[in-house]
């Protein structure tokens, strides 16, 4: 049942209550009315007794002194006033007059039948006779006072019957006025205080984000709808609430990432300016010194200068080398690869190239594995440029690796982009180092490498498009290189 439903129901049956009770407190209240006007009428009709006593007493002192005129005149209005008494009498409308209509009227007949005869004794009889006749008038006139007083008593009592059921009345009046307000504040209490109760404290712990309070559903009407409204909003917000948070979190790692990145851009091109001068002003003097060298070795007589100058021009092509690794970075900082990326290849083929090479080169002090690429997995890119990235990951993965270890290229597939994953089983990375590796000039080699490696390859993925990650659980738990390059649209040659 609806709380609107229980409220009408409840309204309906206290006016129901309350109109019978009026009701009945009216006809209690018309009773006493009638049977005031009934002892009214009475009390009138004591008083005309009265009278016609007095004047049936003056006609008998009429009669018994002689006088016929004031006895017939007297005679004449006592028959008048019992003929009216009579009619009077009947006109009477109350239960109590109704019931002792008959007797008085009865009464009444005696005395106008004693006053005719007193009449007619008047003059002519002896004063016994006329005395006898109006010692029956008095006594008849004393049955009927009798009966008016019955009456009179018979309506008092109804009246104080009425004013005591009126006083009780008053207070089942009070006691239903209590029921009602009584009832109706348990009502309201049970039906809605407690139910406004409850969803105010489930207001307050969802203000507290406690998202997992329910509030309890307990009957079938308005509050429980809304109880169920509010459990499934305090759900749906929970839900919004935990995908803001996600969706926040999610953001807030991409823009740490971002700001991360772009400071190490920064940073980087700031490094790649600073490395394409110092590499340019060192490769002039470097070019001297090997050029002197390569002209003093071949006119060198003797075993121990040419092992000398020959020592020179390798430490000299060394640092050749390091300078051409510096100016390479510089130029991939400012993004000048002087190759195009948007050629069309096939990276299972560059993985095996460079597989192949660092197997030449690691011979077999290393194991290296191929999972994946047995079908074309097509890029853009500067296959040069990505062949020099995979090299330089297997080439760090073999020399991490100690004897017996292993190494495994993955390639694969990953939606809208493919994948190359480098695994070793060597040393591993402290987690302390993670962040910088990609940092140029920053080497975990102890002086074995020049730390441009990972800071140029970092550079060649960016400058595709890609992404590079490297994981490690720590130090002798090996590690992990991903490289993800956006994936090329295969061409159908049937076309």
């Amino acid at each position: 049942m609806t709380l609107r439903s229980r409220f009408l129901l409840h309204s309906a049956a206290v006016v129901a209550g309350l109109i019978l009770i009026g009701l009945y407190t009216e006809a209690q209240l018309d009773s006493i009315t009638e049977r005031r006007r009934a002892l009214h009428e009475e009390w009138v009709e004591l008083d005309r007794a009265l009278a016609l006593e007095s004047l049936a007493n003056a006609a008998s002192w009429a009669a018994e002194r002689g006088d016929a005129a004031q006895a017939g005149a007297t005679f004449d209005r006592l028959l008048r006033e019992l003929t009216d008494l009579a009619e009077y009498q009947r006109r009477q409308r109350g239960a109590v007059a109704r019931e002792y209509e008959g007797s008085e009227l009865d009464v009444l007949s005696n005395v106008m039948r004693s006053v005719e005869r007193l009449q007619s004794l008047a003059g002519s009889a002896s004063l016994e006779a006329i005395r006898t006749v109006h010692q029956e008038i008095e006594a008849a006139m004393d049955d009927f006072h009798g009966i008016a007083e019955d009456e009179m008593s018979e309506a008092i009592d109804g009246i104080q019957a009425t004013e005591t059921l009126l006083d009780r009345l008053m207070w089942i009046w009070l006691g239903a006025l209590l029921l009602v307000l009584g009832g109706g504040a348990i009502m309201f209490s049970r039906y809605v205080t407690r139910p406004l109760g409850t969803l105010r404290q489930g207001a307050h712990a969802l203000r507290a984000r406690e998202f997992n309070h329910r509030v309890p559903v307990a009957r079938v009407d308005e509050i429980g709808d809304v109880a169920e409204a509010f459990n499934a909003m305090s759900e749906e917000l929970g839900t919004l609430c935990q995908s803001l948070e996600d969706k926040v979190a999610v953001q807030a790692e991409e823009i740490r990432q971002s700001v991360a990145e772009l400071e190490r851009s920064m940073r980087l091109a700031t490094i790649g300016t600073l490395a394409a001068g110092v590499a340019h002003e060192i490769n002039n003097p470097l070019e001297a010194i090997g050029v002197r060298t390569e002209g003093m070795l071949r006119r060198a007589d003797r075993d121990d200068l040419r092992d000398g100058l020959g020592l020179v021009a390798t430490e000299v092509r060394r640092c050749q080398e390091i300078t051409q690794r510096l100016l390479t970075f510089a130029r991939k900082r400012r993004g000048t690869t002087g190759a195009s990326l948007t050629e069309r290849l096939d990276l299972s083929l560059v993985v095996r190239d460079a597989v192949e090479l660092v197997r030449l080169r690691a011979g077999q002090r290393t194991e290296i594995e191929v999972r994946g690429g047995d079908s074309p997995v097509w890029t853009l890119g500067d296959p040069a440029a990505l062949r020099q990235v995979l090299l330089n990951l297997l080439l760090n993965a073999s020399e991490a690796t100690e004897q017996g270890g292993k190494v495994t290229v993955t390639l694969a597939v990953d939606g809208p982009n493919v994948r190359v994953e480098v695994r070793d089983t060597g040393q591993g990375i402290d987690s302390a180092d993670l962040p910088h590796l990609f940092d140029p000039f920053y080497t975990t080699k102890e002086g074995k490498g020049t730390g441009l490696g990972l800071a140029v390859s970092h550079g060649i993925v960016l400058d595709h498009g890609g992404t590079i990650t490297i994981s490690s659980a720590g130090p002798g738990c090996g590690a992990a290189v991903n490289v993800t390059l956006p994936r090329a649209r295969e061409v159908n040659h049937a076309d």
